[in-house]
C-alpha cells in the first residue's frame, strides 16, 4: 500500500520533483578537455578528436588505410615467398633422401651379393 504523504506516478508533482532530481546536464569531470560549440558541428566533432568527412585529418586516415593494405600485401607476397622457399627446401630435401635410399639399398644388395658368395665359399671348403 502506498503512504498517503508519499507522491505516486498520478500526482504530476512526481513527476516534477523526478526531473528536478535527475539534472540532464553532464558532470564537469566527465567533460574535461572537450569544448562544444553551438550550432558549429565541426567543432564539435573536434573536441571528441573526430574531423568530418573531407577534412585533412580525413585524407590522413585515408592515407593510413591505403599504407596499411599495401603493408598487408607486402607481408602477404613475403609469406608466399617463405612457403614457396619451404617447398623448395622440402622438395630438395626429399631428392637427397630418395637419393641416400637408393645409394643404401645398393650398399645392402651389394653387402647380400657379398653374404652370398661368402655362403658359397663356405659350402665349398666345408664339404
Amino acid at each position: 500500500m502506498v503512504d498517503p504523504g508519499e507522491a505516486t506516478w498520478k500526482d504530476p508533482g512526481f513527476w516534477l520533483e523526478d526531473a528536478e532530481a535527475y539534472s540532464l546536464e553532464p558532470e564537469p569531470s566527465k567533460l574535461a578537455g572537450i569544448e562544444f560549440a553551438k550550432g558549429q558541428p565541426d567543432t564539435a566533432l573536434e573536441g571528441f578528436g573526430l574531423q568530418p568527412a573531407g577534412t585533412p585529418t580525413g585524407q590522413e586516415a585515408h592515407e593510413a588505410l591505403k599504407q596499411s593494405n599495401e603493408d598487408n600485401r607486402t607481408l602477404r607476397d613475403a609469406l608466399v615467398e617463405v612457403v614457396d622457399n619451404s617447398k623448395a627446401k622440402n622438395a630438395i630435401q626429399e631428392a637427397e633422401i630418395r637419393r641416400l635410399q637408393e645409394a643404401l639399398n645398393a650398399s645392402n644388395s651389394r653387402l647380400q651379393a657379398l653374404r652370398n658368395a661368402l655362403n658359397a665359399l663356405n659350402e665349398q671348403y666345408s664339404t
